[in-house]
């Protein structure tokens, strides 16, 4: 499989919902899985987002700093994409955020954090780990304030592709 040439080929701008509807994290990747089958890039956004619920399980992928990254490898992804979505009010994403880890982890689950940037990556399931160089550059990326204001201000998908297209081509 050809690696990708940049972040256009992954991200459709139809995929990029900055009034994301759903306040909880299984409806918030559903929504987002939704918007890669319009995009053409999955067949079964039921099956997407259970693949991304199991990666979940393992452990949150809320990263802290508001953002959370689920990601999945499945044979219902046409070809490898990324949606992104923007919820002012908050997505609730249930375990620890990564950046706050080191706790004995018991209460995870019932801890119930609020993420408002969230990113769904999305692999065909044979494909190579491609996506995960893609995950640790948008983690990369994240980390930077200014980077996360400005997904927070932008005001139309054709922002929020200009400003991944410049940081992750950047490799920030």
């Amino acid at each position: 499989m050809a690696e990708a040439t940049g972040i256009q080929d992954l991200v459709d701008p139809g995929a990029i919902v900055l009034g994301l509807a759903s306040a909880d994290r299984d409806a918030a990747i559903l929504e987002l899985a939704g918007r890669l089958a319009a995009a053409g890039r999955v067949d079964d956004p039921a099956a997407v987002t259970t693949a991304a619920l199991e990666r979940e399980a393992l452990g949150s992928t809320n990263i802290g700093l508001g953002v959370a990254i689920p990601h999945a490898k499945s044979a219902h992804v046409l070809q490898a994409a990324i949606a992104f979505g923007r919820r002012t009010d908050g997505v609730r994403w249930p375990g620890e955020a990564v950046a706050d880890a080191g706790g004995d982890g018991a209460d995870d689950e019932r801890e119930v954090h609020s993420v408002d940037l969230v990113f769904l990556i999305a692999s065909p399931e044979h494909a190579s780990d491609d996506h995960l160089r893609m995950l640790a550059a948008l983690a990369r990326a994240l980390m930077h304030d200014d980077f996360r204001a400005a997904l927070r201000e932008s005001r139309t998908p054709a922002d929020v592709l200009a400003l991944l297209s410049q940081r992750l081509q950047a490799g920030s």
